[in-house]
């Protein structure tokens, strides 16, 4: 709770101060409602992203440890999307049929299917460079055309990851990107 004394150290946040503003705003994110969805698997799989259609709350896409890419639409539960090991997954807001999936490294994938098995497209090709087992990819929230993946490079595709070009230089980042985010009303402004 923002204005709990236990936060900011025992003393509560002013109302007007940026952090009791930002506390709000951040609180007013999470569900009210967390229903448990795990109709089909055991609790061995470890998922390392899990993406939510912004139309259907009911449709989720995750990546697992070893065990694949899987889809849930409701019941009966989860399928499978795709094999293999499951990363970094996205559904495009604009076309929520778009969908997006990490194997590892820079191997990553669109379906423009809705994700049906068989459906999957590889798209990192021209990504080069070092990179994480499991690295960062991001849709633009303004303009979900624009992709971004993390490497030892930040890259950037304008065009639902068809093309791509690093933003920055090789070595200039000091290791590996391990997490994108594109400020929601500035595109310009991506942390890394």
């Amino acid at each position: 709770q923002c204005d709990s004394p236990y936060r900011n150290g025992g003393t509560p946040l002013p109302t007007l101060s940026g952090s009791y503003t930002a506390c709000k705003r951040l609180l007013s994110r999470v569900p009210t409602l967390i229903e448990h969805i795990d109709k089909k698997f055991s609790s061995t799989l470890q998922f390392i992203n899990v993406a939510i259609n912004p139309t259907d709350a009911t449709e989720v896409m995750g990546g697992t440890q070893d065990n694949g890419t899987h889809r849930y639409t409701g019941d009966p539960g989860w399928v499978l999307s795709d094999g293999g090991d499951g990363g970094f997954t996205a559904i495009d807001p604009g076309t929520p049929t778009r969908m997006y999936h990490e194997y590892v490294y820079s191997t990553f994938y669109r379906s423009d299917s809705a994700g049906d098995p068989g459906t999957w497209v590889q798209k990192g090709g021209s990504i080069s460079g070092a990179s994480g087992f499991y690295s960062p990819f991001e849709l633009d929230p303004s303009n979900p055309s624009v992709c971004y993946f993390g490497g030892d490079r930040l890259w950037r595709s304008p065009d639902h990851s068809d093309t791509w070009a690093a933003i920055t230089a090789g070595g200039a980042l000091n290791g590996i990107v391990c997490a994108i985010a594109v400020h929601p009303a500035d595109s310009n402004t991506v942390y890394i």
